[in-house]
């Protein structure tokens, strides 16, 4: 990757290609993207403002339609409309490599905690028109709760009628819970859900084994999935992908459009590397990325055949361009404490303090307006070295909960494989005769 410099222009970029003589042209603030041979991108690279084949690309190019600030910090309102609610941190699997197991704390959050929060955030969104959406989380399984989950989404629900506001609730679930009765429940109060689920049997047996229990978990989940289908719940599936299994993705999609045709999204997130050592495997991070890469890019062809839609997140933030990689969470814990991100969600977590700023008795909603500007800090900030690089105007130096988990080995590794994936899935685009700037593209958050 290389960036353009040229007082005239602020965000050209050229990044390699995998055709002969060719290199990719990249402007992410028009959402252009286009081929030249390498001599013309050669010629790019001089540093001058008057340089004569930039200016002409200039000329051709349309204006920026995307002016972004990076001024603003996010408000409380804004992050109310993501409401989060962990209701434990229990769960019933035991995941290979879950980055919650070793930090799950016991206790549950109360009613009352429970009705402040969803009260709070339906008071101060009251003139809102915006869809306020409402996620039950867990550090593990949030059906394991269910009385308690039965219970918030009632509450949510006639709350929502109260104030005229729209909700939409919703979780992410093993699955591996669900019945009839349960699911006519998340039918009749409209409720979304997503299935964590490892697609094939041996690999979903092995990573996502019942924690006190040697039943395969794939026989009950695929039959739950089927029950969700037949009783109108459109879900979707979000697989994390090791080093031992990066290689079968493409068979994962193929099975997938096989034995539940109904589901239209598969969303692959590789493991994080803090948890490379719980797995057995020769392979570095470097070549897992890459190894990645390889085969999320050949599934996601497979999934167009068969009108699946194979998602990955460091692609999936090309579609934006934003000052911050997200907006955040008002999430509260199962202990009550407001923290901007659901992925710490415990004490145990060294990001934790760093990341918590609020809390929810069974009276209030206290914002500690202090750490509130400091969260704001983290998540606008960026390393030196974002500064001339493409992907900065879509990951916008990377989701903070990574951030602030990785080393910095680590970090290099994963901002090398963003630019990579990044540039791969651009010429692809290219390559199928498509552009960047579709209609429907959402340009600044």
């Amino acid at each position: 990757m290389y960036y353009i410099k040229n007082s005239n222009v602020q965000d050209l970029y050229i990044l390699p290609s995998t055709q002969v003589n060719r290199e990719i042209v990249y402007s992410p603030l028009r959402g252009i993207a286009f081929m030249v041979d390498s001599k013309t991108a050669q010629n790019l690279m001089v540093a001058d403002k008057d340089n004569p084949v930039v200016n002409r690309i200039i000329e051709k190019l349309p204006t920026i339609n995307c002016q972004l600030d990076t001024t603003n910090n996010i408000t409380i309102k804004e992050l109310s409309q993501n409401l989060v609610i962990l209701l434990s941190n229990s769960c019933n699997l035991g995941c290979k490599y879950c980055y919650a197991q070793f930090e799950r704390e016991n206790g549950f959050l109360s009613k009352n905690k429970i009705k402040n929060i969803i009260d709070y955030v339906l008071e101060v969104n009251k003139h809102s028109t915006i869809p306020i959406s409402i996620s039950f989380l867990g550090g593990g399984e949030p059906t394991l709760n269910w009385d308690l989950l039965v219970w918030s989404i009632k509450y949510a629900r006639k709350q929502e009628s109260l104030y005229g506001i729209q909700l939409r609730i919703g979780f992410p679930t093993n699955a591996t819970l669900l019945n009839e009765e349960k699911i006519d429940f998340l039918v009749k109060h409209h409720v979304e859900v997503g299935v964590s689920f490892e697609l094939l049997p041996d690999i979903q047996n092995k990573q996502r084994p019942f924690a006190n229990s040697s039943a395969e978990t794939y026989k009950v989940v695929r039959k739950n999935v089927h029950l969700l289908n037949e009783n109108g719940i459109q879900t979707r599936f979000r697989s994390t992908i090791t080093p031992t299994y990066v290689h079968r993705l493409e068979e994962m999609v193929e099975h997938v459009a096989k034995e539940f045709p109904f589901i239209k999204k598969i969303h692959f997130e590789p493991v994080y590397p803090l948890l490379y050592s719980s797995e057995d495997s020769s392979i570095n991070e470097d070549m897992f990325y890459d190894k990645f890469i390889e085969h999320f890019m050949a599934a996601k062809c497979i999934g167009d055949l068969y009108n699946l839609d194979i998602t990955t997140a460091a692609t999936n933030t090309l579609n934006k361009i934003k000052p911050r990689y997200c907006r955040g969470e008002l999430c509260v814990t199962p202990n009550g404490d407001i923290v901007i991100c659901h992925r710490s969600s415990s004490e145990k977590d060294n990001r934790y303090d760093d990341f918590r700023y609020g809390s929810v008795t069974d009276d209030s909603v206290i914002i500690d307006e202090v750490k509130f500007q400091k969260v704001n800090n983290l998540l606008s900030y960026k390393k030196p070295q974002c500064d001339r690089c493409f992907s900065k105007w879509h990951c916008s130096g990377m989701c903070l909960s990574n951030r602030a988990m990785f080393t910095e080995r680590q970090f290099q590794s994963y901002c090398t494989y963003v630019r990579n994936i990044q540039s791969k899935y651009i010429e692809s685009v290219i390559m199928k005769g498509g552009v960047l700037n579709e209609s429907n593209r959402s340009f600044c958050e």
